[in-house]
Protein backbone atom coordinates (compact mmCIF):
# COMPACT_ATOMS: atom_id res chain seq x y z
CA UNK A 1 0.00 0.00 0.00
CA UNK A 2 1.16 4.01 -0.83
CA UNK A 3 0.91 4.46 2.57
CA UNK A 4 3.07 1.67 4.51
CA UNK A 5 6.59 2.81 5.83
CA UNK A 6 8.25 0.68 3.01
CA UNK A 7 6.82 2.94 0.08
CA UNK A 8 7.66 6.18 1.85
CA UNK A 9 11.67 4.73 2.17
CA UNK A 10 11.66 3.25 -1.35
CA UNK A 11 10.33 6.31 -2.91
CA UNK A 12 13.41 8.82 -1.20
CA UNK A 13 15.74 6.05 -2.28
CA UNK A 14 14.67 5.73 -5.64
CA UNK A 15 11.59 8.02 -6.70
CA UNK A 16 8.94 6.45 -8.94
CA UNK A 17 10.12 3.18 -8.70
CA UNK A 18 7.43 0.97 -8.36
CA UNK A 19 7.42 -0.84 -4.37
CA UNK A 20 6.15 -4.25 -6.32
CA UNK A 21 9.63 -4.66 -8.35
CA UNK A 22 11.84 -3.88 -5.26
CA UNK A 23 12.79 -5.88 -1.93
CA UNK A 24 13.54 -3.83 0.99
CA UNK A 25 16.02 -4.44 4.00
CA UNK A 26 16.51 -1.45 6.92
CA UNK A 27 18.14 -1.58 9.96
CA UNK A 28 18.64 1.61 12.51
CA UNK A 29 21.44 3.79 12.17
CA UNK A 30 22.96 6.85 14.62
CA UNK A 31 21.31 9.14 12.33
CA UNK A 32 17.80 7.44 11.91
CA UNK A 33 18.01 4.56 9.35
CA UNK A 34 19.95 1.94 6.50
CA UNK A 35 18.28 0.61 4.22
CA UNK A 36 19.29 -1.49 1.35
CA UNK A 37 17.18 -2.85 -1.53
CA UNK A 38 17.98 -5.31 -4.65
CA UNK A 39 15.33 -6.02 -7.63
CA UNK A 40 12.69 -8.63 -7.34
CA UNK A 41 13.28 -10.13 -10.13
CA UNK A 42 17.39 -11.02 -9.64
CA UNK A 43 16.35 -12.20 -5.94
CA UNK A 44 13.57 -14.39 -7.71
CA UNK A 45 16.45 -15.96 -9.73
CA UNK A 46 18.66 -16.47 -6.85
CA UNK A 47 15.83 -18.38 -5.32
CA UNK A 48 15.26 -20.22 -8.51
CA UNK A 49 19.02 -21.53 -8.87
CA UNK A 50 19.30 -22.31 -4.94
CA UNK A 51 15.66 -24.63 -5.03
CA UNK A 52 17.31 -26.46 -8.37
CA UNK A 53 20.10 -27.11 -6.16
CA UNK A 54 17.76 -28.42 -3.34
CA UNK A 55 18.40 -26.00 -0.66
CA UNK A 56 15.71 -24.62 1.13
CA UNK A 57 16.42 -20.57 1.61
CA UNK A 58 14.72 -18.92 4.98
CA UNK A 59 16.03 -16.25 4.90
CA UNK A 60 18.68 -13.93 3.14
CA UNK A 61 20.26 -10.42 4.01
CA UNK A 62 21.29 -7.62 1.78
CA UNK A 63 25.32 -6.30 2.14
CA UNK A 64 27.12 -6.44 5.46
CA UNK A 65 24.01 -4.45 7.15
CA UNK A 66 22.91 -7.25 8.89
CA UNK A 67 25.64 -7.62 11.16
CA UNK A 68 23.79 -5.62 13.25
CA UNK A 69 22.13 -8.68 14.92
CA UNK A 70 25.48 -9.81 16.48
CA UNK A 71 27.32 -6.91 17.19
CA UNK A 72 26.28 -7.81 20.96
CA UNK A 73 28.44 -11.02 20.90
CA UNK A 74 31.75 -8.98 19.32
CA UNK A 75 34.83 -8.23 20.98
CA UNK A 76 34.77 -5.19 19.06
CA UNK A 77 32.80 -2.33 17.75
CA UNK A 78 34.53 -1.60 14.62
CA UNK A 79 35.17 -4.58 12.28
CA UNK A 80 34.79 -5.40 8.15
CA UNK A 81 33.69 -8.11 5.90
CA UNK A 82 34.20 -8.45 2.71
CA UNK A 83 33.92 -5.43 1.06
CA UNK A 84 31.89 -2.99 3.89
CA UNK A 85 33.75 -1.38 6.86
CA UNK A 86 31.72 -0.99 9.70
CA UNK A 87 31.86 1.21 13.09
CA UNK A 88 28.76 0.80 15.88
CA UNK A 89 28.30 3.03 18.51
CA UNK A 90 27.49 1.91 22.55
CA UNK A 91 24.05 1.55 21.31
CA UNK A 92 25.40 -1.18 18.89
CA UNK A 93 23.70 1.57 16.41
CA UNK A 94 25.76 1.60 12.53
CA UNK A 95 27.78 4.87 13.54
CA UNK A 96 29.37 5.21 9.89
CA UNK A 97 30.60 2.45 6.84
CA UNK A 98 32.66 2.69 4.22
CA UNK A 99 33.14 0.33 0.69
CA UNK A 100 36.08 -0.74 0.34
CA UNK A 101 38.27 -4.58 -0.52
CA UNK A 102 39.20 -5.99 2.67
CA UNK A 103 41.57 -8.91 3.88
CA UNK A 104 39.79 -11.68 5.69
CA UNK A 105 40.88 -11.04 9.76
CA UNK A 106 39.92 -13.50 13.13
CA UNK A 107 37.51 -11.89 15.52
CA UNK A 108 35.93 -13.21 18.58
CA UNK A 109 32.39 -13.83 18.48
CA UNK A 110 30.52 -15.12 21.39
CA UNK A 111 33.68 -16.68 22.98
CA UNK A 112 34.56 -18.43 19.82
CA UNK A 113 36.94 -17.09 16.79
CA UNK A 114 35.28 -16.82 13.74
CA UNK A 115 35.83 -15.43 10.18
CA UNK A 116 35.14 -11.87 9.28
CA UNK A 117 34.09 -12.47 6.00
CA UNK A 118 31.63 -14.74 7.24
CA UNK A 119 29.97 -12.52 9.97
CA UNK A 120 26.82 -11.19 7.64
CA UNK A 121 26.06 -15.14 6.95
CA UNK A 122 25.92 -15.61 10.20
CA UNK A 123 24.40 -12.82 11.57
CA UNK A 124 21.25 -13.95 9.23
CA UNK A 125 21.62 -17.75 10.37
CA UNK A 126 21.00 -15.93 13.54
CA UNK A 127 18.12 -14.40 12.47
CA UNK A 128 16.67 -17.34 11.39
CA UNK A 129 17.30 -19.29 14.76
CA UNK A 130 15.58 -16.24 17.11
CA UNK A 131 12.60 -17.55 14.68
CA UNK A 132 12.05 -14.24 13.87
CA UNK A 133 10.58 -12.21 10.96
CA UNK A 134 12.69 -13.02 7.39
CA UNK A 135 15.11 -9.85 7.43
CA UNK A 136 13.42 -9.27 3.17
CA UNK A 137 10.13 -8.78 3.14
CA UNK A 138 9.97 -11.19 -0.12
CA UNK A 139 6.62 -13.50 -0.35
CA UNK A 140 8.69 -16.60 -1.26
CA UNK A 141 11.03 -16.16 1.63
CA UNK A 142 8.17 -15.82 4.39
CA UNK A 143 6.36 -19.02 2.40
CA UNK A 144 9.53 -21.16 2.75
CA UNK A 145 9.50 -20.08 6.53
CA UNK A 146 5.54 -20.79 7.12
CA UNK A 147 6.05 -24.07 5.28
CA UNK A 148 9.52 -24.61 6.93
CA UNK A 149 8.06 -24.82 10.68
CA UNK A 150 5.42 -27.15 9.79
CA UNK A 151 8.22 -29.85 8.96
CA UNK A 152 11.00 -29.06 11.21
CA UNK A 153 12.85 -26.81 13.41
CA UNK A 154 16.02 -26.68 11.02
CA UNK A 155 16.99 -28.65 7.76
CA UNK A 156 19.53 -31.10 8.93
CA UNK A 157 21.51 -31.53 5.76
CA UNK A 158 21.61 -28.51 5.45
CA UNK A 159 21.98 -26.56 9.04
CA UNK A 160 23.49 -29.32 11.36
CA UNK A 161 26.93 -27.04 11.21
CA UNK A 162 25.37 -24.16 12.05
CA UNK A 163 23.14 -24.90 14.26
CA UNK A 164 25.90 -26.50 16.54
CA UNK A 165 27.49 -23.13 16.34
CA UNK A 166 24.62 -20.98 17.39
CA UNK A 167 23.32 -22.80 19.61
CA UNK A 168 26.81 -22.55 22.10
CA UNK A 169 26.58 -18.88 20.90
CA UNK A 170 22.98 -18.45 22.47
CA UNK A 171 23.42 -20.40 25.51
CA UNK A 172 26.98 -18.57 25.86
CA UNK A 173 24.75 -15.30 25.45
CA UNK A 174 21.82 -16.33 28.10
CA UNK A 175 24.48 -17.39 30.87
CA UNK A 176 26.49 -14.59 30.78
CA UNK A 177 25.44 -11.07 31.75
CA UNK A 178 24.99 -9.80 28.15
CA UNK A 179 21.51 -11.33 29.06
CA UNK A 180 20.32 -8.69 31.03
CA UNK A 181 21.90 -5.80 29.37
CA UNK A 182 21.16 -6.63 25.76
CA UNK A 183 18.49 -9.18 24.91
CA UNK A 184 15.57 -6.60 25.73
CA UNK A 185 17.19 -4.08 23.98
CA UNK A 186 17.56 -6.75 20.76
CA UNK A 187 14.32 -7.29 20.80
CA UNK A 188 12.63 -3.90 21.26
CA UNK A 189 15.32 -2.49 18.56
CA UNK A 190 14.05 -4.94 16.13
CA UNK A 191 10.61 -4.26 16.75
CA UNK A 192 10.31 -0.31 17.43
CA UNK A 193 10.73 1.86 14.13
CA UNK A 194 9.21 4.97 15.87
CA UNK A 195 12.80 7.18 15.97
CA UNK A 196 13.89 5.89 12.47
CA UNK A 197 10.96 7.13 10.57
CA UNK A 198 11.25 9.85 12.39
CA UNK A 199 14.44 10.19 10.53
CA UNK A 200 13.73 9.07 7.41
CA UNK A 201 10.50 12.01 7.67
CA UNK A 202 13.58 14.54 7.88
CA UNK A 203 15.62 12.84 4.73
CA UNK A 204 12.31 13.23 2.73
CA UNK A 205 11.87 16.75 3.27
CA UNK A 206 14.97 17.21 1.77
CA UNK A 207 14.91 14.78 -0.94
CA UNK A 208 11.81 16.87 -1.53
CA UNK A 209 13.74 20.21 -1.22
CA UNK A 210 16.41 18.89 -3.51
CA UNK A 211 13.44 18.15 -6.18
CA UNK A 212 12.43 21.85 -5.74
CA UNK A 213 15.75 22.98 -6.55
CA UNK A 214 15.41 22.67 -10.08
CA UNK A 215 16.60 18.89 -9.97
CA UNK A 216 14.63 16.93 -12.76
CA UNK A 217 16.14 14.04 -13.71
CA UNK A 218 15.25 12.05 -9.95
CA UNK A 219 12.07 11.53 -11.38
CA UNK A 220 13.47 9.25 -14.69
CA UNK A 221 15.81 7.33 -11.79
CA UNK A 222 12.94 4.23 -12.05
CA UNK A 223 13.44 4.60 -16.04
CA UNK A 224 17.19 4.09 -15.54
CA UNK A 225 16.84 1.42 -13.04
CA UNK A 226 14.82 -0.47 -15.85
CA UNK A 227 16.85 0.38 -18.35
CA UNK A 228 19.95 -0.81 -16.85
CA UNK A 229 18.34 -4.14 -15.49
CA UNK A 230 17.15 -5.06 -18.74
CA UNK A 231 20.64 -4.80 -20.88
CA UNK A 232 22.08 -7.26 -18.90
CA UNK A 233 22.31 -10.36 -20.50
CA UNK A 234 22.50 -13.67 -18.12
CA UNK A 235 26.90 -13.73 -17.95
CA UNK A 236 26.18 -10.43 -16.20
CA UNK A 237 24.76 -9.84 -12.59
CA UNK A 238 23.96 -6.61 -11.22
CA UNK A 239 25.39 -6.35 -7.30
CA UNK A 240 24.96 -2.39 -6.69
CA UNK A 241 22.85 0.70 -8.32
CA UNK A 242 23.38 4.09 -7.14
CA UNK A 243 21.39 7.00 -9.40
CA UNK A 244 22.65 10.22 -8.45
CA UNK A 245 24.75 8.94 -5.43
CA UNK A 246 25.53 11.64 -2.86
CA UNK A 247 28.70 13.81 -3.25
CA UNK A 248 31.05 12.74 -0.61
CA UNK A 249 30.48 10.45 2.36
CA UNK A 250 26.95 10.41 4.77
CA UNK A 251 29.52 10.98 7.61
CA UNK A 252 30.91 14.42 6.10
CA UNK A 253 27.20 16.01 6.70
CA UNK A 254 26.18 17.85 9.82
CA UNK A 255 22.75 17.54 11.02
CA UNK A 256 20.46 19.38 8.95
CA UNK A 257 22.94 19.86 6.32
CA UNK A 258 21.32 20.04 2.68
CA UNK A 259 22.07 16.31 1.29
CA UNK A 260 24.10 17.08 -2.37
CA UNK A 261 23.66 14.45 -5.16
CA UNK A 262 25.48 14.21 -8.49
CA UNK A 263 22.39 14.11 -10.27
CA UNK A 264 24.58 13.65 -13.79
CA UNK A 265 26.26 10.29 -12.51
CA UNK A 266 25.23 6.72 -12.08
CA UNK A 267 27.28 4.06 -10.52
CA UNK A 268 27.09 0.25 -11.06
CA UNK A 269 28.78 -2.67 -9.81
CA UNK A 270 28.07 -6.24 -10.85
CA UNK A 271 29.46 -9.52 -12.11
CA UNK A 272 30.36 -10.93 -15.40
CA UNK A 273 31.20 -14.21 -16.79
CA UNK A 274 34.36 -12.77 -18.35
CA UNK A 275 35.78 -9.98 -20.13
CA UNK A 276 34.46 -10.03 -23.11
CA UNK A 277 30.77 -10.04 -22.03
CA UNK A 278 31.68 -7.04 -19.56
CA UNK A 279 33.08 -4.75 -22.69
CA UNK A 280 30.08 -6.12 -24.96
CA UNK A 281 27.55 -4.68 -22.57
CA UNK A 282 29.50 -1.47 -22.31
CA UNK A 283 29.25 -0.91 -26.40
CA UNK A 284 25.45 -1.65 -25.47
CA UNK A 285 25.33 0.85 -23.29
CA UNK A 286 27.09 3.15 -25.38
CA UNK A 287 24.02 3.09 -27.89
CA UNK A 288 21.87 4.57 -25.63
CA UNK A 289 20.26 8.10 -26.05
CA UNK A 290 20.65 8.75 -22.47
CA UNK A 291 24.37 7.87 -21.98
CA UNK A 292 26.86 10.56 -22.50
CA UNK A 293 29.98 9.05 -21.56
CA UNK A 294 30.74 5.63 -19.44
CA UNK A 295 33.91 5.61 -16.99
CA UNK A 296 35.77 2.61 -16.40
CA UNK A 297 36.56 2.46 -12.64
CA UNK A 298 37.88 -1.46 -11.99
CA UNK A 299 38.00 -4.48 -13.34
CA UNK A 300 39.83 -8.03 -11.77
CA UNK A 301 39.05 -11.47 -11.76
CA UNK A 302 38.28 -13.40 -8.72
CA UNK A 303 39.54 -16.86 -7.75
CA UNK A 304 36.53 -18.53 -9.37
CA UNK A 305 37.06 -16.99 -12.41
CA UNK A 306 34.52 -14.62 -12.18
CA UNK A 307 34.63 -10.88 -13.00
CA UNK A 308 33.73 -8.06 -10.99
CA UNK A 309 33.84 -4.85 -12.25
CA UNK A 310 32.56 -1.21 -11.78
CA UNK A 311 31.73 1.97 -13.99
CA UNK A 312 30.59 5.14 -13.94
CA UNK A 313 27.43 6.53 -16.40
CA UNK A 314 27.74 10.38 -17.04
CA UNK A 315 24.22 11.32 -18.18
CA UNK A 316 23.61 13.81 -21.06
Amino acid sequence: HSDTPENEILSIMLPGANRKDFVLQTFPSERGMVASMARKDIIDKWMDDFDKEGYWVLDMGLGAFPTQLIVPFLNQKTFHTAQTLLEYNEEDNLSSYEKGEYEDSILELGGQDVSSFLLSTIAVGFNVLLDNEPLLQFDNLQDNKKEHRKKSMFSFWGSVGLLSFLTLLLVSFVAGHLLQQKNMDLQIRLASKTTELKKMEELKAQVLQYGKGGGTKPSRSSFYADELGGSMDDDLTLTRLEIFPLEGKERDYQKGDMLRYQENNIIVEGWAENAKSYNDWKKKLNRYEWVDEIRHVSYSDTDDGIGEFEIEIRLK
